[in-house]
């Protein structure tokens, strides 16, 4: 059980014959969590990685002499920003795909938090 208080607003599975409105403990599987976790942060922070060095050595091959550096940092920059969206607009069907499956376990007093 988390320490600090939050209002996250999600879909899970009642298991806890919870009311909306009420404070729950919400479980998840762990691989279920990892999944998430890398396609959240591990894919974008890959699109960085390969922006960067594939936008960088493209344009040395073709003989840029500006800051090959500093266009490839902000396209790679780019091209992170466009997965953070593909992925924010294909949340519900990556979730279907990963098997994210949050439950609620129990119903918190407001002591409890």
């Amino acid at each position: 059980m988390a320490s600090e208080s939050s209002k996250v607003k999600i879909e899970a599975i009642n298991t806890a014959d919870a009311n909306v409105g009420e404070l729950v403990s919400i479980d998840m599987k762990n691989p279920d969590v990892l999944k998430a976790a890398f396609i959240a942060y591990g894919l974008p922070l890959l699109v960085l990685i390969a922006g960067v060095l594939s936008v960088g050595a493209g344009l040395n091959a073709i003989g840029y002499r500006g800051d090959s550096e500093i266009v490839a940092g902000v396209v790679s920059l780019l091209l992170t920003g466009a997965a953070y969206l593909i992925i924010r607009k294909n949340e519900e069907k990556i979730g279907q795909i990963i098997g994210y499956s949050p439950a609620i376990t129990e119903v918190l007093k407001h002591g409890e938090i």
